[in-house]
């Protein structure tokens, strides 16, 4: 889509919001355990196992148990993968990492806590023992052959072995404090896997995000947005807005490449110090951000210009909204391929595919007429027929 838009803005409304840290939510829960039940179609034993498990799942929402219905559904899906659920099972689903800096500076110790969202079954008799890991994050890969466990991620430093840890973490969850001083800016697994003397009882994971010196960029960063104009303060306040509910658990961590975004503010901030605007007469694809204040948040938007654009006449201006789920992102990757394979004849099914080529092809808004008033004509002939 490099060289097909003519000042297209994907705008990001109200992200998703999420349970804090970890936690998938609920509703993507259910849809998944629904699929699955689907999918699979059980019959027998496994069947009258499932239904009584719907049958609790139901009277844990009406009371707004929302712990037990998660280790319900995890319960289910773990019958569904033709596997028993057993204590330790049962103990492992039940374990989370929580902390207040998803998105943190290395150069601090790093505290997180582990707790648990409902209580298990099993019969504990001693302390147990934690051991934690920083652990490279996974691209996603295939799934292993049946029977197969997938490889563990590749360990990136042990950060200790903790001993005392409470039998009941709902009642007293475990804190951490962590050296990741000499840990490499980057995003990371950080792993909690939860021991019974040498018996391994389950792992509670969270993907962190850690930067060197992370604390005083974000100050220089905030004190130069208060000396910026107002049409570039939400360019270098994005990533610190972005931060605070990452760290909040409303929106998720992917939804933020804090290296990428972070450099950019630094350079925004930069041009402002020699009173430059770096988007003026920037032509081709880029980012930018605005402050909505209906949720007080700074969000992206997408833009390609022209780069026949220089201001000396009207070009077309096309808006395009995303759905639930996407991001401003979402229309430049769809339909990148197809603006590279124009003129073809799938290039042609969406108006908005037509608009991009065809704007590109001609730079002027007679194109796009043209095409509204093709559209309109094959409308009126498809109703007379």
């Amino acid at each position: 889509m490099k060289r097909c838009l003519a000042f297209v803005c994907a705008l990001t409304f109200a992200p998703s919001l999420v349970h804090a840290q970890a936690l998938t939510s609920l509703a993507s829960l259910r849809v998944g355990y629904a699929t699955r039940k689907n999918t699979i179609k059980p019959t027998g034993e496994l069947k009258a196992q499932i239904d009584a498990i719907d049958a609790q799942i139901a009277e844990a929402t009406r009371l707004g148990h929302t712990g037990e219905i998660r280790r319900l559904i995890a319960k289910g899906n773990t019958l569904l993968s033709n596997r028993p659920w057993t204590d330790a099972i049962d103990f492992g689903n039940s374990l989370v990492l929580r902390t207040d800096r998803v998105v943190a500076d290395s150069t601090k110790p790093y505290r997180v806590r582990l707790e648990q969202i409902y209580q298990p079954s099993i019969a504990l008799s001693q302390p147990l023992t934690a051991k934690v890991s920083l652990r490279k994050r996974q691209l996603p890969q295939a799934p292993p052959s049946p029977g197969q466990q997938p490889a563990p991620p590749e360990t990136v430093k042990e950060l200790g072995t903790f001993d005392g840890v409470t039998r009941d973490l709902r009642e007293s969850p475990f804190p951490f404090e962590l050296d990741v001083h000499d840990v490499v800016d980057g995003t990371y697994l950080l792993n909690a896997e939860v021991m019974n003397g040498s018996d391994s009882l389950g792992n509670a994971t969270l993907t962190i995000a850690l930067r060197n010196g992370l604390d005083d960029l974000a100050a220089r960063l905030d004190a130069a947005s208060k000396q910026a104009p107002e049409n570039l303060r939400a360019e270098i306040l994005f990533p610190l807005d972005r931060m605070r509910n990452v760290n909040r658990g409303r929106i998720e961590l992917r939804t933020f490449d804090p290296e990428k975004d972070l450099a950019s503010a630094e350079s925004v901030a930069a041009a402002v110090k020699a009173k430059q605007d770096p988007f003026a007469k920037r032509t081709g694809d880029f980012k930018r951000h605005y402050t909505l204040d209906a949720a007080n948040e700074v969000l992206p938007y997408h833009m390609y210009v022209p780069t026949a654009y220089n201001g000396s006449r009207a070009f077309p201006l096309i808006v395009a909204l995303h759905g639930l789920g996407g991001t401003e992102d979402s229309f430049f990757d769809g339909y990148e391929s197809s603006c590279r394979r124009w003129p073809s004849s799938t290039a042609t099914s969406s108006p908005l595919r037509s608009a991009i080529a065809s704007m590109d092809r001609t730079a002027g808004g007679s194109a796009i007429r043209r095409m509204t008033r093709r559209r309109a004509g094959r409308r009126s002939s498809a109703s007379r027929t």
